[in-house]
């Protein structure tokens, strides 16, 4: 039997970032660090807070502190390299690179005005260049830098000082586009429907490929001895060497006559080409020269593939994150081989039973009871919060004002949802972080510039802690898939999509 790709979906309360490194893939959830393998996740780290955090110099590096008040940077020897650093105050993002020795590269993207450094961490002395060098490549000599507000490349020096720098012309957009890829002895640069090769020791262009259209393409990826891009629709396999298409492979696209960006990133994986797709949420398996259409998955509608956000690719898998259309929350898409049966759906990995009811209260408005039946506190962490999340937007709440009225919302909905947690299946601490944990979000819906963006998204989020003998689950049951399926029918897809 022929090997197949497969899809799953591991939920998570955030749409994260798949991190790799030293071999395996980490995600950020619940305020820990877990690595993720195929499906199956274990803790590493508990962060105990929200953190930005980074892996360099054998370790991991945790930025503690925000916008307004002090950094602090931290090394974790979490692998046992037993390496030691002192604290540090500068940003240590997930871009920032190990250079030489003791040097770390990074860009503080938090400070006013932003800068690109050098950091030397055994004595914390750091050298900054002012501006949005929000992609950056290091070669081990020399730093490759754009600029995107003033459209210039730089090549700097470990003391970032300029060696040459060239001006890029045309207008551009989307900054997830412009970090330098290097090849050789070549840097390549996506900018203003152009792929562009200078010479890494003068900025000298060697080749340009320009796009037949009039948007940027939206993936532009070195692996290997080849660059995958994609344009309208159409990918693009490339020499990076010269310049020359190798393949030019239709991707899906949109079946209207006028053409229009529609976000599809591809990548080499296995023997295959795997296209996936943002504005259909659909993954796309290609024979490895793009000749042959194998196989398409199709996501579940009320997920969407993260454009965005790169997919970690390993021998046996691609991790990409991907966002809920029904509420604040996101997942892993996991995609890996089978030699089972042909399945053209991928699947949400196994919730646990979650039961909601409905009861109303003085007045005639009604309050929404919540019951996560799990035995660890993560999964009841996480899955309490993507469901309050869902009943935030299938009820109302979250996008119902005195200008919008939605079929099949619950006008009557008073923003408060109780939420039953059985106490035997946490700890006191891990009470705590829940109880935390929902009053942040609680916060966040409040805020007025938040979803319904004129305040009326507000709920009130209660932990009830109830052995989960004493449960009565005997209200009004509510069905948040029933619901959305009574929405989606008057609310058709964003576009029409086709494949040719």
């Amino acid at each position: 039997m022929s090997e197949h790709i497969k899809g799953s979906i591991f939920e998570l309360e955030i749409s994260p970032s798949p991190v790799a490194a030293y071999g395996d893939v980490y995600i950020s959830s619940l305020k820990k660090l877990y690595k993720i393998k195929l499906g199956i996740v274990s803790e590493i780290y508990d962060f105990e807070e929200d953190v930005l955090f980074s892996f360099l110099k054998g370790g991991l590096w945790i930025n503690r502190g925000n916008v307004d008040g002090p950094k602090e940077t931290m090394y974790v020897d979490i692998f046992g390299v037993g390496a030691v650093y002192p604290k540090t105050e500068f940003l240590v993002s997930s871009s920032a690179i190990d250079a030489k020795e003791s040097f770390i590269v990074g860009f503080d993207y938090e400070a006013d005005p932003s800068f690109l450094f050098v950091a030397n961490i055994s004595n914390l002395s750091i050298i900054k260049a002012i501006g949005k060098y929000y992609g950056f490549s290091f070669d081990g000599d020399k730093i490759f830098a754009v600029d995107v507000v003033k459209n210039w490349l730089f090549c700097f020096n470990l003391k970032l000082e300029p060696i040459w720098s060239i001006h890029l012309e045309g207008m551009d957009y989307g900054d997830w586009t412009k970090k330098p890829q290097l090849f050789g002895d070549l840097v390549l640069v996506n900018h203003a429907f152009n792929i562009i090769a200078f010479r890494k020791q003068d900025g000298q262009e060697v080749w340009r490929y320009k796009f037949d259209s009039s948007c940027d393409p939206t993936c532009c990826n070195l692996i290997g001895d080849r660059l995958y891009a994609e344009c309208f629709g159409v990918g693009y396999v490339i020499n990076p060497r010269n310049g020359g298409v190798i393949h030019e492979i239709p991707l899906g696209f949109l079946s209207s006559k006028k053409k229009q960006c529609v976000g599809i990133h591809f990548y080499p994986f296995q023997d295959k080409l795997v296209a996936l797709s943002e504005h259909d949420g659909v993954v796309r398996v290609f024979s490895g020269d793009g000749t042959a259409l194998l196989q398409e998955l199709s996501c579940p509608r009320e997920y969407k593939i993260s454009s965005n956000t790169p997919p970690v690719i390993t021998e046996d898998a691609i991790y990409q994150s991907v966002y809920s259309r029904t509420a604040v929350a996101g997942g892993v898409l996991i995609l890996s081989v089978s030699g089972n049966e042909l399945d053209s759906n991928i699947k949400i990995q196994s919730r646990p039973e979650i039961y909601i009811t409905k009861q109303e209260e003085q007045g005639g408005k009604h309050a929404y009871n919540l019951y996560v039946d799990a035995t660890d506190a993560d999964t009841i962490n996480r899955f309490g919060q993507i469901s309050i999340k869902e009943i935030h937007f299938e009820t109302g709440s979250e996008v119902y004002s005195d200008y919008l009225d939605y079929d099949g919302r619950d006008k009557q909905h008073n923003g408060k949802i109780n939420f039953f947690v059985d106490p035997a299946q946490l700890s006191e601490s891990e009470k705590e972080r829940l109880e935390s944990d929902l009053q942040k979000l609680e916060a966040y819906f409040s805020e007025v510039d938040c979803t319904a963006g004129d305040g009326t998204s507000a709920i009130k989020i209660e932990v009830l802690f109830k052995p989960k003998s004493e449960w009565d689950l005997s209200g009004e049951i509510v069905d948040l898939k029933q619901l959305r399926e009574i929405r989606w029918e008057n609310e058709p897809d964003e576009v029409e999509v086709g494949f040719s």
